[in-house]
């Protein structure tokens, strides 16, 4: 874990690696972290891909040999998949890019 230090609000702690409660609760966990510029844009990005997936969704249930509903239903599913794994990936340098932001700075790091 890596520490970082504040002169006002003391010593605070970034997992390194991969984030699993970022990539199970990606829009949640941002807001969590206070990252609110990624809970914003993660929250669009989350709530369009879900709403074209319900269009698309009741079109194919209509008719289910429409291909093009079926490969916007896939490609949904691809942009959820993809930003889980995005969040994971990066959550948690986002949280370190936003404590130096706010003053904090790397003292070191201890075992978790």
């Amino acid at each position: 874990m890596k520490v970082y230090s504040h002169p006002d609000h003391g010593e605070t702690t970034v997992k390194e690696g991969f984030s699993w409660p970022g990539f199970f609760f990606t829009f949640g966990w941002a807001l969590l972290k206070n990252l609110w510029g990624h809970a914003i844009a993660l929250g669009v990005l989350l709530a369009g891909s879900r709403l074209t997936s319900i269009y698309f969704e009741r079109r194919f249930d209509a008719n289910p040999n429409d291909g093009v509903a079926a490969a916007v239903i896939i490609g949904a599913m691809i942009v959820l998949i993809g930003t889980c794994i995005i969040v994971g990936w990066y959550g948690n340098r986002w949280v370190e890019q936003a404590l130096i932001a706010k003053g904090y700075t790397h003292t070191g790091t201890r075992d978790a």
